[in-house]
């Protein structure tokens, strides 16, 4: 989102909702104060619901006062695999996904099995950081349904 000008704003709630209608908090953003500049917001939601997701901004002053924008729909379709960060330095997490329930594997780009990984815990944290920079298939198998991604892993360079 962008703001043209912005007066004794403290910050940003993104609030999401799966019915429109009862929000709940996403993210808090910090506002810019006092600006006669045009300034440019954004952020991602990691955790979307599957279907439809109903986004808003509550804009809150330094006095308490709080504004609310137009609600708009997302449709978030689960069946992709969602993977972040990507690219990634060190570890990515996988989105909706179970260890102990689903089987997950990373492949290098030429398709040859590098690990699997076990455990348990929902939205796992999958390790890449001793990998060499590359090109990564990631595959979750959940009984007879297999979802993939690539992720791409690049050291940063300061």
């Amino acid at each position: 989102w962008v703001t043209a000008t912005e007066t004794d704003n403290d910050h940003f709630i993104v609030q999401r909702s799966q019915d429109g209608a009862v929000f709940e908090d996403v993210e808090r953003i910090a506002g810019a104060g006092n600006s006669l500049n045009t300034l440019f917001y954004s952020t991602t939601d990691h955790q979307p619901w599957n279907g439809p997701n109903y986004y808003r901004l509550k804009q809150v002053d330094t006095d308490g006062t709080m504004d609310y924008s137009t609600v708009i729909a997302v449709e978030v379709d689960q069946e992709e695999l969602v993977v972040y960060p990507n690219p990634t330095d060190g570890a990515v997490t996988l989105a909706d996904v179970v260890l102990g329930r689903d089987q997950v594997a990373v492949y290098s780009d030429d398709m040859r099995l590098i690990r699997t990984h076990v455990g348990a815990g929902t939205n796992p944290a999958i390790h890449l950081g001793d990998l060499p920079d590359g090109i990564y298939t990631i595959l979750v198998r959940t009984g007879e349904d297999i979802r993939t991604t690539r992720v791409i892993k690049a050291c940063r360079q300061n």
